[in-house]
């Protein structure tokens, strides 16, 4: 994806086995009144945050690439997974939760559509690791004080923890976890290359709308994740600058379940500045994330088909699908199964 004329349309470039000369191209068009990056997207974001039904997002964001892409296809119709490269406004949609409103059904259900950082991780190879190490941080203890706090209590995390912790074990992983007071910012920084780092706590970020690098720099250091003692001191925060230093060059996965984790300043043409570009840049194969503020039920049930589904396959991308639609059959909003993406080839 590429933005042109400051959101105001957006130009998809896509390439297929069959390409040979140059790629066929699908213009994303703002509206008369409504700008892509303004009014349609707070239409889409709001349709999710309040459960509303959204007949727009789909044929404004999804339908000339569907269109494009089924004109490739011998048989019309969608490729079994699409790999996209984002940008812009593209990096805060999940494709997969828009409607077809002609059909009903959910992009999720139609294809398999994969966020990749950058293109060049096509051409990657995957590291190769054969640890079954699993590091799990849930339900940091944020202060010690019973006052109101910025970063409230989430217990239902450390269930969560619990429960995965539980299947890995049964799967003959080796597991750490750390709860509540032990789940601090040394323990997550001097984990060293786990296959999975699952964390699932608060997600902070400050908005920037400039693009001068000292802002970039100013987004690294001003999204993050809360961990243990974040309530007294700073020292309980670590922030996407931090988070790039980590050893995770051979970390198969990492697991952000907490609230809006997929955030950051978003820079034309490199991506998203925060916590996901951290973990990129830190070495991480693929990452889960998640776009708004999510269910807490909904989160632990996802988290736990996804696991279930990951121990007895090994696919990462299958796995997480799957989980997305067996979350659907009971919960039918895509507020519920939605909020998360998976990145990474």
């Amino acid at each position: 994806m590429i933005r042109l004329l400051d959101g105001l349309a957006y130009l998809a470039l896509i390439v297929t086995p069959e390409t040979s000369e140059q790629p066929k191209m699908a213009l994303v068009l703002s509206r008369k009144s409504k700008h892509l990056e303004k009014e349609l997207y707070q239409g889409y974001h709001n349709s999710m945050l309040y459960q509303l039904e959204d007949s727009l997002s789909y044929t404004v964001y999804w339908q000339p690439i569907g269109d494009a892409l089924k004109s490739l296809h011998p048989k019309q119709q969608f490729p079994k997974r699409i790999y996209i490269s984002n940008d812009g406004i593209y990096n805060q949609i999940n494709l997969q939760s828009l409607q077809d409103p002609k059909t009903g059904r959910y992009l999720l259900e139609e294809t398999e559509v994969v966020p990749l950082t950058n293109t060049k991780e096509l051409l990657t190879q995957k590291v190769q690791t054969k640890s079954k190490e699993a590091v799990l941080i849930g339900n940091p203890q944020f202060s010690n004080s019973s006052a109101r706090q910025p970063f409230s209590d989430l217990p239902g995390t450390a269930e969560e923890i619990k429960q995965l912790t539980n299947e890995l074990q049964k799967a003959k992983w080796n597991t750490i976890p750390y709860i509540g007071s032990q789940a601090t910012k040394d323990q997550l920084l001097n984990s060293d290359n786990p296959r999975i780092l699952h964390i699932a706590t608060h997600g902070f970020f400050t908005p920037t709308n400039s693009t001068q690098w000292s802002s970039l720099t100013e987004a690294m250091l001003g999204s993050g994740i809360a961990l243990a003692g974040a309530n007294d001191t700073n020292q309980g925060l670590i922030s996407a600058y931090e988070v790039t230093n980590m050893s995770l060059d051979q970390t198969e996965l990492v697991v952000l379940s907490a609230c809006e984790t997929g955030l950051g300043t978003n820079n034309a043409g490199e991506g998203v500045y925060g916590l996901q570009r951290a973990l990129h840049v830190a070495g991480a194969q693929h990452l889960i994330m998640s776009l708004w503020k999510v269910d807490d039920q909904a989160t632990q049930e996802l988290m736990t088909l996804f696991y279930s589904n990951y121990l007895k396959s090994n696919a990462i991308h299958q796995s997480f699908r799957k989980a997305q639609l067996q979350l659907k059959e009971k919960y039918a909003h895509p507020y519920y199964w939605g909020a998360f993406v998976l990145t990474g080839k």
